[in-house]
C-alpha cells in the first residue's frame, strides 16, 4: 500500500545521497490522486511535482516517464498481502475474488489499473516488469489459498493452478477494463462457483 513508503529501498539519489522516501511517497500519493481526478492522458509530471512539492527533476531521475511513474503507484497499491484464512476452499476463493473487485470498483485501484493499461499501451517494453509485480502478486495470493486447500484435502497436490488464476483476476479484469460492466457480488459468485465446478467441487445445496 501506499503508505507502506519508497519503491525501493536500497536505491539512492545522486552519488551516495540516500534516496529519502518521504520525497518517494508524495510523489506516488500525488500520482494516484491526480490520475483519480484526472485520468492517465490528463495528468503529468508537472502537475505531480507540483502537488508532491519536489522538482520535475527529482521525478524525473526516479521516473523517466509517465509510464514508469504509473507502474512504480500501483505496484505500492497492490502489494500481496496474507489472504486471511476462512476454513475453506470456498470461502477463500470468494473473499480473494470480492476484495480485488471491490478494489478496483470502490478504489483507487480502478483508476490506475485503466492507467496502467493505457501507459502499457505506449511503453509496451514494461508488459514483463508489470505482470512481474501486480500480476506475481496476485498469483502469490492465489497459490496460499490452493495450498491452504491442499493440506486440508480439499485439493490434490498436483492441482491445476494457472486455469484458476486465469478465471478469477482474468475474467475481473476483462469485465472491468474491455467491457466496462459492473462487478457484482452475484458476478463475483458466479465465477468462484466455476471455478470450484472446474475442481470438482459442486456448490453446496
Amino acid at each position: 500500500m501506499l503508505q507502506r513508503g519508497g519503491v525501493s529501498p536500497d536505491a539512492t539519489v545522486g552519488r551516495g545521497r540516500p534516496r529519502d522516501h518521504g520525497v518517494d511517497q508524495r510523489i506516488l500519493v500525488a500520482t494516484v490522486e491526480l490520475i483519480e481526478q484526472l485520468g492517465y492522458e490528463g495528468f503529468t509530471i508537472e502537475a505531480v511535482a507540483v502537488r508532491a512539492a519536489v522538482a520535475k527533476s527529482t521525478i524525473y531521475r526516479r521516473y523517466p516517464a509517465k509510464a514508469d511513474l504509473v507502474l512504480a503507484a500501483v505496484a505500492q497499491l497492490t502489494d500481496a498481502t496474507p489472504v486471511p484464512d476462512q476454513g475453506s476452499l470456498r470461502a477463500d476463493l470468494a473473499s480473494l475474488v470480492d476484495d480485488f473487485a471491490r478494489a478496483l470498483r470502490d478504489g483507487a485501484l480502478g483508476s490506475m489499473v485503466r492507467a496502467l493499461q493505457l501507459a502499457l499501451a505506449e511503453r509496451p517494453d514494461l508488459s514483463d516488469v508489470a505482470a512481474a509485480g501486480f500480476l506475481a502478486d496476485r498469483k502469490r495470493e492465489l497459490d496460499a489459498i490452493i495450498d491452504r486447500a491442499v493440506q486440508r484435502g480439499e485439493l490434490p497436490d498436483d492441482v491445476d493452478r494457472e486455469i484458476p488464476f486465469d478465471l478469477c483476476f482474468g475474467g475481473v479484469l476483462m469485465r472491468f477494463l474491455v467491457m466496462r460492466l459492473p462487478i457484482t457480488d452475484s458476478y463475483a459468485e458466479h465465477l468462484v462457483a466455476t471455478v470450484l465446478e472446474g475442481y470438482g467441487q459442486v456448490p453446496p445445496p
